[in-house]
């Protein structure tokens, strides 16, 4: 059976979706915050337990020394159960032995939006 034209979606149409599937990603403050972690870590990896500090701190407005342990455990968990897998799932970031991230295949391809799009609310 021949297939027409019109049933093969077009560049533009893909790269809409593709942009559409990356802003739904940065939708999560969380997530928006694990890639910038990774974009300013010293190197490019990061003990998800560092990134889980980390984020805790900014949303707790207080220092990664001075955060409650507790705080930092809670984060860890919510980014282990919803936050790494859809990072991982469109490649953005991978998870290597002893959990530590690095980037994924479509990292530099993410970042640039996230910083963009002014979504970071981060500032280190």
């Amino acid at each position: 059976m021949e297939r027409l034209m019109s049933d093969t979606p077009s560049r533009h149409q893909t790269e809409r979706a593709a942009d559409s599937d990356i802003h739904q990603l940065l939708s999560s403050s969380r997530r928006r915050r694990t890639i910038w972690c990774l974009a300013i870590a010293d190197s490019w990896e990061m003990p998800l337990r560092h990134v889980a500090s980390h984020v805790a701190a900014f949303e707790q407005e207080e220092s990664v020394t001075k955060l409650p342990r507790s705080e930092a455990t809670t984060v860890y968990h919510s980014l282990k159960r919803y936050h790494i897998g859809p990072l991982v799932a469109m490649d953005v970031i991978t998870v290597g032995e002893q959990e530590t991230i690095s980037p994924g295949g479509r990292f530099f391809e993410v970042l640039p939006v996230l910083v963009r799009t002014k979504a970071l609310e981060y500032d280190g």
